[in-house]
């Protein structure tokens, strides 16, 4: 190699590991500044594209939050309204308590964060809002720990100098998501994050997320501010405790009862078809639906089930959540990409009420007489393993 080329990669080199110094320099100055506020609130506007669907959700709102580190659930207080295509919402958490309302509404229910009712805060698109490094601002130094890829870059937004931090996850082939990376736009003036992009691929599905924070403010949120926020979304509404099912109520139906029969639409000619056309074999009725990540994952190995014991079981996949017409245009590119092997139908939700259903996936096990035999909710490394032992004694 020629010196002058040599010279040269030396020199970019180095400018390279400048500017990465510089960059970690900077990182280190915003978690300093987010971990000594004892505040923020911001207005962001968020949107999300998620990998099963087209359409990109969209959600504006404002944030305030006050650290408390002594709080093991959400490190603090926070008021969050939000505005989405359903409507607006106001969401309120103090140590101890959540509440939750629709602007239109005329109750606030309230939930019981030491009951585990968190997700009535945390377990819905609006709370994607609060994402954003205040409540945990050392995630900055982990991206620099773990052996994802994290590289810096100059940029400039409404001529506005930034540092992006760009970081590349490894590849998950367990669960078929690759092509992963977040990227951090800091504000070199004031040390903070005004913008977050995340993408990622499922197979031939992505999703994207971003986030857009403009009116940050530092240690200027107070008790008394968020108090009177809620104060003035409750005025008039009735406070309405959340009451959740008992572990009676929520228990799937049990072993040795008969299944009830219903009917169902088969896909894609919606022949009309009941479970007890299938009373003489097993049936492995399967509740799902597209989105369901987990539903997915356990369709290989009902596939691979339904092969192996062929005219001896039915693996009926039922889906009460896609009917509509904008979903059943993406069913074909769905099984194009998971290729079940077995008959899909659609039924109604009074059936899913009929058995039960909690959570997705709920696999019932039926036997030949037509008795639920077994019932299994979720999916794991062990799945198929345990369904092969019950089948395999149900078909002798």
């Amino acid at each position: 190699m020629k010196k002058p080329v040599l010279y040269l990669l030396l020199f970019i080199s180095v400018c390279l590991q400048a500017q990465n110094q510089k960059a970690k320099l900077l990182i280190k100055e915003v978690v300093e500044k987010y971990s000594n506020a004892s505040s923020i609130s911001y207005d962001a506007n968020y949107k999300i594209k998620f990998f099963d669907d087209t359409d990109t959700v969209k959600v504006s709102g404002t944030c305030k939050l006050i650290r408390d580190n002594k709080d093991t659930i959400f490190a603090g207080k926070i008021w969050l309204a939000t505005n989405n295509s359903w409507g607006s919402f106001y969401r309120y958490y103090k140590p101890g308590v959540i509440y939750t309302t629709k602007k239109e509404s005329d109750t606030i229910t309230q939930f019981d964060p030491l009951r585990g009712e968190t997700w009535a805060f945390s377990g819905n698109t609006d709370s994607d809002l609060l994402n954003t490094y205040f409540r945990k601002p050392e995630y900055l130094f982990d991206y620099l720990k773990k052996d994802s890829i994290v590289t810096f870059r100059e940029t400039e937004l409404n001529n506005i100098a930034f540092t992006v931090m760009e970081i590349h996850f490894p590849d998950e082939p367990e669960d078929d998501i690759t092509n992963t990376w977040k990227k951090i736009f800091i504000n070199n003036k004031t040390k903070q994050i005004e913008k977050i992009q995340y993408y990622a691929q499922l197979l031939d599905q992505n999703q994207y997320n971003e986030w857009n924070l403009k009116n940050i403010k530092f240690n200027k949120v107070t008790e008394k501010e968020i108090e009177k926020d809620f104060k003035k979304a409750s005025a008039g509404k009735k406070i309405v405790k959340y009451i959740p099912k008992t572990e009676e109520e929520k228990k799937l139906l049990a072993n040795g009862t008969t299944a009830p029969d219903f009917q169902a639409r088969l896909y894609p000619d919606d022949k009309i078809i009941k479970l007890s056309d299938y009373k003489g074999k097993v049936v492995l009725l399967d509740y799902w639906y597209m989105s369901c990540f987990y539903c997915v994952k356990s369709m290989p190995a009902l596939n691979r089930l339904q092969e192996k014991y062929k005219d001896q079981i039915v693996v009926l996949g039922v889906n009460p959540y896609d009917e509509s017409e904008k979903q059943k245009a993406k069913i074909p590119a769905f099984i194009k990409r998971n290729n079940p092997l077995y008959p899909l139908a659609f039924i109604d939700f009074d059936i899913t009420a009929q058995y039960n259903i909690q959570a997705y996936p709920t696999l019932y096990i039926i036997d030949r007489e037509g008795l639920i035999h077994e019932s299994h909710i979720g999916y794991s490394d062990t799945y198929e393993e345990n369904l092969d032992k019950i089948i395999s004694e149900l078909v002798k």
